[in-house]
């Protein structure tokens, strides 16, 4: 700091070497001083200065290296004097000043005091013209003309109108005072871009780049050769023009693309959804159709089993008449077709919820084919077809799921047999290949259309109006039969003339490597090439099937029948009539009320009922102690395997589904009460201290269900507390085991073939043989450990029981004999 003056306006300037001069504007409170600096850029001839003093009229002057300069507070003005401006040349000094009483103002220099009277001291007024001289645009120099941006010269140029590409230009320019031109300082702004004069001190140009899109206007101002700001400032406006993209019409474009995108995609989802809607509301007929197909199939099974049972019940008649045997064996086999349907159905239900299961199992497939020709033997017979079968080998093995490869061939040879007329051809062809085994199954049928081949395999689609024999067609076997062989992993394709016939081919993979984990493989049956169907297996349960001799005896054992449909109750009744006492009840919740009543030997029952279904009876009778012992078959028209697991979940002993074989259900009667007995003989057995195979036991308890086995567990248990209880009766172990007297005789009876008193003398007689075989009792102690108070009753029930009595028993022991 050169000098420091505090003026009459009260204000405080400081002259700074470099830092131009500066104003105090106030003190913070933290004591620091906020300053106002004026530089070159501002008007002062340097930024070096030298000593301040103020005249009469509030003016400061100030010597600085490069001359005097006078500053004018109000309007914030500096008007400059350099060496030109002064006689000689001076240098002055640092804080050097002083004014005189007659107003002159000295300043201090090199060569002696320099001395002025500021009153006498003026600028000169005069306003030179600003002309522009010329315009660049990216250094080139523009030339007025007709392709040229300017169409005249610049100077006569009121608005310059440039491209987006022009954004980088200069304009020069120059004031016209010709006295001392190089005194002419400048400044200049591009309004709508410059926040601000930017003061070019006596440079003549002014240079722009990358100017955006916009309208400006360009304004210079100058001196005159005195250092005088006067008002002469200079316009032109100036417009740079956006690039096309940027334009209105681009805009409107850019518009219209994003209108049109929105409207595309609006069309497009529109579109999906539509389609989806038709592809959901078609799923959704689909699955209505299926659904319906499902329940009456569900509702056919019961007057199938009306038909199929009594008329299977009247060809087991070896004395029936040839012509009615003929007719009725039409029934039989139109019986059969009509499950075969529904069946179908439902198979394609399962597969539609994913709940169809593979069982696969290596079988040879040439003997199996022909057995399904078979069927259709006296088809092609009564319409005189030529119907052959072909193989490259006699014998070939798949590994398949044997019921549904049944299905997929029967669904082909029946397709064309439809569609094929009187005196045609269908052929069956099996060829091998390196890795693949193709079926083919051909015709001389009507043929499908080229525009319908897609669609064959569609569910509920008819390509054809009609068929030779007029028969009703689902709609679904050839779906069906795409479905099952996809589920092989194979394919199926069509080849196929309208008016010439159509051929089927069905591809095996040869192996087992391609099907899946959730596939369930079936170990090869090497003794023969088809598992035994229903009949084959109703046939042998049958052979093996001894009627007890005694009626009387029969007669003894009671039949709960539960079934809400009187036709199928009233068949039921006659189909066991002959070897139990029938009981009836029309619903589950009068099943289990007669159950608990009346205890029967066994329970079938259908599961679908009102009020209560079979399935809930089941459950709630297994876990009631009083008749959880009692056999129960379900019957019903549900044929999935989880319907079935949940019956047998719930404790159900079998679970046949409709319509069944009047044969194979007496059978499964006779089998579950087989295993009842088998049971009790096993329970005897361990009761006489006869010896039994792990397995065995393992078995019997597998049988019995787990609320019997505590039961019976609980029963021993009792019996082993109770053993020296002379006075124990079968009320005292009722009333322990918390059941009535009729009830636990019953279920006794039932789970070991044993009445109350004979289970408590063979538990005591096994004890007695146990203590005599220790040799540590007499026989009187024994006799009263085991709760016999009589001596003699004790020898009598020994002798009985075991062929001895107990002292000759004990003579056998001490000798070494084995005696069991």
């Amino acid at each position: 700091v050169h000098w420091i003056i505090e003026t009459k306006r009260n204000e405080l300037f400081l002259a700074t070497f470099g830092g131009g001069l500066n104003k105090l504007v106030s003190i913070e409170k933290d004591g620091h001083a906020k300053f106002k600096s004026y530089s070159a850029a501002d008007g002062l001839p340097s930024d070096v200065l030298l000593s301040i003093c103020e005249d009469e009229k509030e003016n400061l002057w100030i010597s600085t290296e490069h001359g005097i300069s006078k500053f004018i507070p109000s309007k914030e003005m500096f008007e400059n004097y350099d060496d030109r401006s002064i006689i000689f040349h001076v240098r002055f000094s640092e804080a050097a000043s002083a004014k005189t009483s007659g107003g002159n103002i000295l300043f201090g220099s090199t060569t002696g005091i320099f001395n002025f009277d500021p009153g006498s001291i003026y600028k000169s007024n005069y306003v030179p013209p600003i002309i522009l001289s010329q315009l660049l645009i990216t250094n080139q120099e523009v030339v007025p003309g007709k392709n040229s941006v300017l169409k005249k010269g610049l100077d006569e140029t009121r608005k310059l109108e440039l491209t987006h590409e022009e954004n980088i230009f200069a304009i020069q320019y120059a004031a016209l005072d010709y006295t001392n031109p190089v005194n002419t300082q400048y400044a200049y702004m591009l309004e709508g871009f410059d926040k601000q004069w930017m003061y070019a001190d006596k440079q003549r140009h002014a240079t722009y780049t990358n100017l955006p899109k916009g309208n400006y206007t360009f304004k210079v101002k100058s001196t005159n050769s005195e250092g005088v700001w006067v008002d002469n400032t200079r316009l032109l406006d100036i417009a740079v023009l956006p690039s096309f993209w940027e334009t209105p019409l681009a805009y409107a474009l850019y518009i219209a693309t994003v209108l049109l995108v929105i409207l595309a995609t609006v069309y497009i989802l529109f579109t999906i959804y539509r389609l989806k809607h038709e592809v959901s509301v078609e799923q959704q007929i689909s699955d209505i159709k299926l659904r319906f197909f499902t329940d009456i199939s569900h509702e056919l099974r019961t007057p199938l089993t009306l038909i199929a049972g009594p008329v299977e019940h009247i060809l087991n008649n070896k004395e029936l008449p040839p012509d009615v045997r003929e007719q009725l064996t039409v029934v039989e086999r139109n019986t059969n077709r009509m499950l075969r349907l529904v069946n179908q159905i439902l198979d394609f239900r399962k597969i539609q919820n994913k709940k169809m299961k593979m069982q696969v199992q290596k079988i040879n497939i040439v003997p199996f084919v022909r057995k399904i020709m078979e069927n259709f033997d006296s088809l092609a017979e009564e319409h005189s077809m030529d119907y052959v079968f072909e193989s490259e080998k006699n014998n070939l093995y798949l590994w398949v799921d044997e019921d549904k490869f049944e299905k997929i061939i029967f669904n082909l040879l029946s397709n064309a047999f439809k569609y094929t007329s009187a005196n045609k051809t269908i052929k069956v062809f099996i060829r091998e290949d390196e890795n693949t085994v193709a079926i083919e199954v051909c015709d001389q049928g009507v043929g499908i259309a080229e525009n319908k081949k897609n669609s064959i395999f569609v569910r509920f689609e008819n390509l054809v109006d009609k068929n030779f024999f007029n028969q009703s067609s689902t709609g679904i076997g050839l779906s069906l039969a795409k479905e099952l062989t996809e589920m092989h992993k194979a394919s199926i394709t069509v080849d196929s003339k309208l008016g010439e016939g159509s051929c089927f081919n069905v591809e095996f993979l040869k192996g087992k490597e391609h099907y899946d984990k959730t596939v369930e493989f079936i170990l090869e049956d090497t003794n023969g090439v088809f598992s035994p169907s229903k009949a084959t297996e109703i046939n042998i349960l049958q052979t093996e099937t001894d009627e007890p001799a005694n009626r009387e005896e029969r007669l003894q054992r009671i039949m709960l029948l539960v079934e809400d449909n009187q036709e199928l109750r009233h068949f039921l009744r006659s189909i066991f009539a002959q070897d139990f006492q029938i009981i009836e009840a029309i619903n589950g919740m009068e099943g289990k009320e007669k159950a608990v009543k009346f205890l029967p030997d066994v329970i079938v029952s259908d599961v679908m009922m009102p009020e209560k279904d079979g399935i809930e009876m089941t459950r709630e009778l297994r876990t009631d102690v009083n008749v959880s012992h009692i056999p129960i078959i379900l019957l019903t028209a549900k044929s999935s395997i989880e319907s079935k697991l949940e019956g047998l979940e719930y404790g159900a002993d079998d679970y046949i589904t409709k319509p069944f074989s009047a044969t194979y259900l007496r059978a499964r009667v006779k089998n579950l009460l087989e295993q009842r007995a088998n049971l009790q003989r096993l329970y005897r057995d361990q009761l006489t201290g006869k010896s039994s195979s792990p397995k065995a036991e393992e078995r019997a308890r597998q049988i019995m269900l787990s609320i019997d086995c505590k039961f019976m567990d609980r029963l021993v248990e009792l019996m082993e507390k109770n053993m020296d209880n002379g006075d124990l009766t079968i009320d005292d172990l009722a009333n322990e085991l918390t059941i009535s007297r009729s009830v636990f005789f019953k279920k006794l009876k039932t789970l070991t073939g044993l009445a109350p008193i004979e289970f408590i003398k063979e538990v005591r007689m096994k004890r007695a043989v146990q203590l005599i075989e220790t040799g540590e009792f007499t026989m009187s102690q024994i006799t009263y450990m085991v709760g016999i108070n009589d001596p003699r009753y004790f020898s009598r029930c020994f002798k009985q029981k075991i062929g001895l009595t107990p002292t000759e028993y004990k003579d056998k022991i001490l000798k070494g004999d084995n005696i069991r």
